[in-house]
């Protein structure tokens, strides 16, 4: 196996891990649909996280030029999917019948979501320079702003509307990336 593909299995490895916590966080709403409303925000922030997910798993995909395994490039699977993975496993309750509605437990819960999925994009960013020489430019800013304002503003605001605002623009942004700007998914 080449480097990359080591780092890639390893990266795969723990975005899964991320992505079973929302596929079981769902399987145990379902068993408890009759005590808990499920809302519009938990669902919205999947349908971000999902497609946020995929979208830098195909990024990674398509950046196959890392040359070495180190601790440098482990430490960057570390710091962009280990938060992926908290933000995944706390946005379900442990015990769903404990919330008459899955919105309020999303409203209680969702600073600490947010903050750990800008820690996992400045991660993202950071380790794309130091280990692909990724060099922003002022044409990337806009799109790199488009991304962390919004996480950054509802990480900090408690209002369930400007939540479900946020993570309706959060969707519809990543589904456009995900399909018309990724160079992997218009292969």
């Amino acid at each position: 196996m080449t480097p990359f593909q080591y780092y890639f299995s390893f990266f795969t490895l723990l975005i899964g891990l991320a992505v079973a916590a929302v596929a079981r966080g769902f399987g145990t709403l379902w068993q408890s649909r009759r005590s808990t409303r499920v809302g519009y925000l938990t669902p919205l922030l999947a349908a971000f996280l999902l497609l946020d997910m995929c979208r830098f798993w195909l990024a990674l995909w398509t950046r196959q030029e890392i040359a070495a395994l180190d601790a440098v490039a482990l430490a960057s699977v570390l710091c962009v999917t280990l938060p992926y993975v908290f933000a995944t496993t706390i946005m379900f309750p442990a015990v769903p019948g404990d919330w008459d509605s899955l919105d309020d437990y999303y409203v209680t819960h969702s600073r600490a979501v947010f903050i750990s999925l800008l820690i996992a994009k400045v991660a993202g960013y950071g380790f794309d320079a130091v280990l692909f020489g990724w060099q922003p430019r002022w044409a990337d800013a806009p799109g790199i702003a488009l991304v962390l304002l919004p996480i950054l503003l509802l990480a900090w605001l408690r209002s369930a509307r400007i939540h479900r605002v946020g993570l309706i623009f959060l969707v519809l942004w990543s589904a456009f990336v995900f399909v018309a700007v990724n160079p992997a998914a218009a292969r």
